[in-house]
């Protein structure tokens, strides 16, 4: 089993990865148009349940834990990309509301799945 670092990262990793998708989905449809940022928003929320639930079925001990430090990380590579430039500092502190009710989402789908798969 990897150290917790390590998992954490991979996690965090994974969740970025399908945020990312879920704006380039979102995005699809207008093709060179300009996106409405709320259905980007949307797509990037579910992408991101989606993303907290593989990261947390890849998680089945100490959950709470991995999946809480996953999330900081998240926040902290969101904050590093408007320090960069690609955003608005608002924005940063509304992602903080809105991560923990995807891993929350997320967490419970993974254990949602465990257990049918049991069954």
């Amino acid at each position: 089993m990897l150290p917790l670092p390590i998992r954490v990262l991979r996690d965090a990793v994974i969740v970025m990865l399908f945020i990312v998708l879920g704006g380039w989905v979102g995005q699809a449809p207008y093709a060179t148009d300009a996106a409405d940022p709320l259905m980007v928003d949307v797509f990037r929320a579910v992408f991101g349940t989606i993303g907290f639930a593989v990261a947390a079925y890849f998680a089945p001990s100490k959950r709470p834990l991995q999946m809480t430090l996953a999330l900081l990380v998240i926040w902290l590579m969101a904050g590093l990309t408007i320090a960069l430039g690609g955003g608005h500092a608002a924005s940063w502190f509304m992602i903080l509301i809105f991560l923990p009710i995807m891993a929350v989402l997320g967490g419970g789908l993974a254990s949602l799945v465990e257990r049918l798969a049991r069954e």
